[in-house]
């Protein structure tokens, strides 16, 4: 694992941390994740891993973005599988 690979976890963890309590599922596996910055927030659908930020234009096909790791860390909490 590459040092931005960890970066982009730790970062989710922390987005996680930080606003858990700000995500709202809109539809069935489509999440509102609020930006770390506070600017916004990021439709992010789940099943299709499907974010429109900046960062997952550029993850490898293999990696998701902070906010689909966000969404990601809330379902392990819950116990939450896709639908």
């Amino acid at each position: 694992m590459t040092v931005a690979e960890e970066t982009r976890e730790a970062r989710a963890l922390q987005l996680y941390r930080a606003k858990w309590i700000e995500l709202e599922e809109i539809a069935p596996d489509v999440w509102r994740v609020p930006s770390c910055s506070g600017d916004g927030a990021y439709t992010v659908d789940y099943r299709r891993e499907e974010c429109p930020c900046k960062d997952a234009e550029f993850a490898p096909p293999t990696r998701a973005c902070k906010h689909m790791l966000c969404v990601g860390i809330l379902y392990a909490v819950m116990g939450r599988r896709v639908d």
